[in-house]
């Protein structure tokens, strides 16, 4: 807006008097009167010139802070009615100015707005995202927890596997120690079990030596009744089959330590005898002579050997048997087979 201002005098704010007014106003100088008709002047405030003041509204629409500095288009005076003054032209310039700058300012205002609805619709945004923020700091806390709980599970777990690792190196301390020992034990257990083999081949050697001057004479008849059995005369049954069977004339002369069954009794079988001679001589010779006549006979002689001899020479006589069927030339000594002079090794049990 434009506020109309009116000089005055320095005279310290005082206002002039009818007397003390103009001499060149309108009406001591009736000359200088302007056409009512045309457009009114008014001086401005800065004394710069005179400027039109706005006339009745014509019907073409300003903006509000407009209405009020919009100069009436009207039509211009012909050059002979109306002489241009450098007043006039400075005052319509100022206008132009004025105008040119306020459409400025307006053009400037629709941007205001361009951009106020941008901030509006980047307010909104804004406000969305920091939802979303919102929403991710949430999660982002709640990750935090997780993470957080996960670490202290993860010492616990630490905690865990040091224990256990602890633990296991001494159970594997404590396991080579018991394998040390074992080791030392098995060892110690080869040597027992080599000892007790040799101390049983011992044994058995012993038996067998005790057993060198015995003889087992077979299919001789047992009494039934037990009685009579108790009192049966072994001694005396063998020289009889030495005289008889046997025809050693002097049978009686040999000497004959002891004479008995072994064995339980069964009545679906015959225990055999055995005989003890005094003499290794004497037993050689009755052994001899039972093999050259009791051929073809139902009696049978042959040495007496420890169980374990006797499981052993069971598993060598079929050998024996079959290599002798192919020609071979096979002795049984005790418990070694012989084939062709070379000695017999079984395959060991699997």
């Amino acid at each position: 807006m434009f506020f109309l201002m009116t000089r005055r005098r320095s005279n310290g704010g005082r206002k002039r008097t009818q007397s003390q007014s103009s001499p060149t106003t309108d009406d001591n100088h009736p000359e200088k009167r302007t056409n009512m008709s045309g457009p009114q002047t008014t001086p401005n405030a800065a004394g710069l010139g005179y400027m039109h003041q706005p006339p009745a509204y014509t019907g073409q629409y300003y903006p509000p802070h407009l209405q009020f500095v919009a100069p009436q288009q009207s039509p211009p005076p012909p050059p002979s009615a109306q002489p241009t003054s450098p007043a006039l032209l400075t005052g319509d310039l100022v206008t132009q100015t004025i105008l040119s700058r306020l459409e400025s300012i307006d053009a400037r205002l629709g941007k205001l707005d361009t951009i106020d609805s941008k901030v509006t619709q980047l307010s909104a945004k804004m406000t969305a995202m920091e939802t979303k923020v919102d929403r991710l700091e949430i999660n982002v806390q709640g990750q935090n927890q997780k993470i957080s709980d996960l670490e202290q599970s993860r010492q616990f777990d630490a905690q865990t596997c040091d224990n256990i690792k602890s633990k296991q190196t001494e159970l594997e301390s404590s396991l080579k120690k018991a394998k040390e020992k074992n080791s030392k034990m098995l060892n110690d257990m080869q040597k027992i079990q080599s000892e007790n083999n040799r101390l049983n081949e011992n044994v058995i050697d012993l038996q067998s030596r005790s057993m060198r001057d015995n003889l087992l004479f077979y299919n001789f008849d047992e009494i039934m009744n037990p009685e009579e059995r108790a009192n049966e005369k072994c001694t005396d049954k063998i020289f009889d089959f030495l005289t008889n069977e046997l025809q050693i004339d002097d049978a009686r002369n040999i000497k004959i330590d002891r004479a008995h069954r072994i064995g339980r009794f069964k009545r679906e079988s015959k225990r055999p005898i055995v005989v003890k001679f005094n003499y290794h001589q004497d037993k050689l010779r009755v052994k001899q002579t039972a093999f050259e006549k009791l051929k073809d006979s139902d009696y049978g002689v042959s040495d007496q050997y420890p169980n374990e001899i006797r499981e052993r020479r069971k598993k060598l006589i079929p050998v024996l048997i079959d290599a002798k069927g192919k020609g071979k030339r096979a002795v049984l000594s005790y418990d070694k087979l012989y084939i062709d002079g070379r000695l017999y090794n079984p395959e060991p049990e699997a």
